[in-house]
């Protein structure tokens, strides 16, 4: 077997590079965003079936080569992520390609339809198709519309499974995103729902007036709210309040490296086992969302929310970020008002935005 890295401006003309040099039968191992939105796909291929050069014998480590199998360990490697990678590729392409060639299921008139529609309000080709298929078979077996168009997106959406029972949670996310304004609603829904009253703390340090921002909202709902500058400080307030709930408001994301470093001591550092909750705004680009999960990343969320949907003329850029990056989708920010604008997430609810935007 012989590896070969293949770079289109899009993922479709990487594939057609893949297919002309490599034929029907090549095998995707992987793909990657480059920067300028291009695309890269390694790809292999029997060497019986192409000649290739010789790679570029690697260098010597430690005075020894390589051997056999410690080469054949990094095709391996790539191969364990064959079966995602495949999946992640398929999303890219337009929803013929990744339907057509696999003799997939054709699509009636209102099951096309409603890929064009996911379409217009962002979400990935491939995606749109996906639920659309999803859509025509519950259809087929007797669901009206709504009810169809609900669980097709329910079936398809990553989503968090029960509820954590974690008491602390930290919401990360890139400037902007609407992390306090998230902390305000699940506090109200708290407050307003009879649970015990959570705790607010400021671990933001670089914005100037974001502890006054915090502290309103706890002047509104009659909560206490602290501000830590540092993963000491938050673990002694934590030890003040054992087994009492708690929002932690943190920096905005950018692309100062300190940020996410100091964030990631904080949740390393607190002494309790956290919830980490990803915000992000779905009126941002795709470019700045994948920016933001190389710190996001660093943070292992476990679940996301998406926010600003009221604002957003293609929130399912958002929706197919999170689906790609593999975040259960949680909550959904539809509004400003506090707390009814913050919406468990759930087919019905996304379709709300996805298809009747």
């Amino acid at each position: 077997m012989r590896l070969r890295k293949f770079t289109g401006a899009t993922a479709s003309a990487a594939m057609r590079e893949v297919k002309r040099e490599l034929g029907e039968d090549a095998l995707i191992l992987g793909t990657r965003d480059l920067t300028g939105g291009a695309v890269e796909i390694t790809a292999a291929t029997d060497v019986d079936r192409v000649t290739l050069p010789d790679p570029e014998p690697p260098p010597p480590r430690a005075g020894a080569q390589r051997s056999t199998e410690e080469g054949m360990g990094d095709v391996y490697e790539l191969l364990q992520g064959l079966g995602s990678q495949l999946r992640r590729l398929e999303r890219r392409l337009p929803a013929s390609a990744a339907a057509g060639d696999a003799g997939g299921i054709e699509l009636e008139a209102d099951a096309r339809d409603l890929a064009r529609t996911l379409e217009i309000h962002g979400l990935a080709s491939g995606v749109g198709h996906d639920i659309a298929r999803r859509f025509q078979e519950r259809r087929v077996e007797g669901e009206v519309f709504d009810a169809a168009v609900a669980g097709a997106i329910t079936d398809w959406m990553p989503r968090l499974e029960g509820t954590p029972a974690a008491n602390v949670r930290f919401l990360v996310g890139p400037t902007g995103s609407g992390k306090t304004t998230t902390i305000a609603k699940l506090a109200a829904d708290d407050v307003l729902g009879g649970r015990e009253s959570p705790l607010l703390v400021n671990a933001d340090t670089m914005r100037i007036g974001a502890g006054e921002q915090l502290a309103a909202v706890a002047r509104l709902l009659d909560l206490e709210t602290h501000s830590v500058n540092d993963a000491s400080e938050l673990r002694a307030c934590l030890n003040a309040n054992v087994g009492r709930p708690v929002y932690v408001d943190t920096a905005g994301l950018s692309s100062d490296q300190a940020v996410v470093r100091s964030i990631r001591a904080l949740v390393e550092g607190c002494g309790a086992t956290p919830a980490v909750t990803a915000v992000v705004s779905a009126t941002a680009a795709r470019s700045s969302l994948q920016r933001a999960w190389t710190q996001l990343e660093l943070l292992a969320p476990g679940g996301c929310a998406v926010t600003h949907l009221d604002e957003s003329d293609e929130p399912g850029i958002a929706c197919s970020w999170v689906e790609e990056v593999g975040l259960p989708l949680r909550w959904l920010g539809t509004g400003q008002r506090v707390p009814q604008d913050l919406a468990e997430a759930s087919g019905a609810n996304l379709a709300l935005w996805l298809v009747a935007a």
